[in-house]
């Protein structure tokens, strides 16, 4: 893949030459968004909706004055369309746009039925749209086993249309590890997949090599994490020296060093990451601060994690992945400021935490059933 700062220079000298190629405009806004420069990217949004005012070019421009302004920004970019040009309200990148204002502000009803709406178009490639959302918001509330069915129900889609099949067992791997506490089930899970038929019949390319190390990681394995990245190296030499896999490299290393407690190495590897999401058009800033955060938690410096968890919930949610880290952010974040004595604040992201999960699985109650305890214990403090 091109180094993105050439393929950047590039681009910027079409556009110097002709400010009207929406090849130049889209590519520079994807590569700003990529940098968590939304300024700059918003501007060249901007650029392409001016040359082709199309809904998809309102629509990406819309997301990135929510991001780069604030939700209602973007959302008055939307409504002045739809004013315009009422067909537009049923195109999905306007959908797509108004589900994620939407998040922006809260309104998770909103986003749930634009979602419900995708999921059920008669066009395919919509209803994956639709049902991804619909996941990652059951996955937000901790119903984790609805997340997966809906996932489920994608992966048998893209197959019966050609596409490559998901290695079974791996999101149980992974919902064991990253949420139900059953960090050696997850392993043994993923010993199994390693070791399994679909992993050995998929080409090196189809090899979820950097995903599987981090859950070895995460589950407290890192020396199957480490494995795991040498077979990468060993096995598809090419795309692991690809500059476009630096970055998921080095939070997997920096996911290996927290499983081994290496707090500076952690920190290290975490804050030269530049994870993306978005289709890879959107830096993932929450992403590494999360990483960073349970860094400089590990290290002991715990006013420092506090603000970078601080920074994470002042991150704009597009940038962000909140259905993965959100609510152990609010947990942690409430366990913190127990720790110091700051009653409020623990009370505060403590009830962030029990709201968010409320509706949680059943194997995740005994989790919020504890932290609502000690959140009632605080408010009787506080004479709430």
């Amino acid at each position: 893949p091109a180094d993105p700062a050439k393929a950047l220079a590039a681009h910027q000298a079409v556009y110097a030459v002709d400010s009207n190629n929406t090849t130049a405009t889209h590519e520079m806004l994807r590569q700003y968004g990529a940098r968590a420069q939304f300024d700059s990217a918003e501007f060249y949004a901007r650029r392409q909706f001016e040359v082709e005012p199309n809904p998809r070019n309102a629509a990406v421009l819309a997301g990135l004055m929510a991001i780069a302004r604030s939700p209602d920004a973007g959302a008055k970019v939307l409504d002045s369309l739809v004013r315009a040009n009422h067909d537009a309200l049923g195109n999905s990148a306007v959908q797509t746009a108004r589900f994620s204002i939407d998040i922006m502000r809260g309104a998770r009803d909103s986003a749930a039925a634009i979602a419900g709406t995708l999921s059920r178009s008669p066009q395919v490639p919509t209803q994956i749209l639709g049902q991804g959302m619909l996941s990652s918001m059951a996955m937000y509330a901790g119903q984790l086993t609805r997340s997966v069915t809906l996932d489920d129900g994608i992966t048998a889609t893209l197959a019966a249309r050609g596409g490559s099949a998901e290695i079974d067992g791996l999101t149980d791997a992974g919902m064991d590890i990253l949420f139900r506490g059953r960090a050696a089930a997850g392993v043994r899970r993923l010993d199994a997949i390693v070791a399994g038929k679909q992993w050995a019949a998929a080409g090196p390319i189809y090899r979820p090599y950097l995903y599987v190390a981090t859950l070895y990681a995460r589950g407290g394995s890192p020396a199957r994490a480490r494995q795991m990245l040498a077979r990468f190296q060993q096995e598809d030499p090419d795309l692991f020296r690809a500059v476009s896999e630096q970055s998921e490299i080095a939070s997997a290393r920096g996911e290996i060093a927290l499983a081994e407690r290496n707090a500076t190495e952690a920190l290290q590897e975490c804050r030269s990451t530049r994870p993306l999401v978005g289709n890879g058009a959107l830096e993932c800033v929450g992403c590494r601060r999360f990483d960073v955060a349970r860094a400089l938690d590990l290290a002991g410096q715990t006013d420092s994690a506090i603000a970078e968890f601080e920074r994470y919930l002042a991150t704009p949610a597009p940038a962000r992945q909140d259905a993965m880290d959100l609510a152990a952010v609010q947990k942690r974040l409430g366990e913190l400021y127990d720790q110091k004595n700051d009653r409020p604040k623990a009370i505060e992201h403590y009830a962030a935490f029990v709201d968010q999960w409320k509706n949680a699985d059943a194997d995740l109650q005994p989790v919020v059933s504890d932290v609502r305890k000690r959140l009632n214990e605080l408010r009787s403090r506080e004479g709430q």
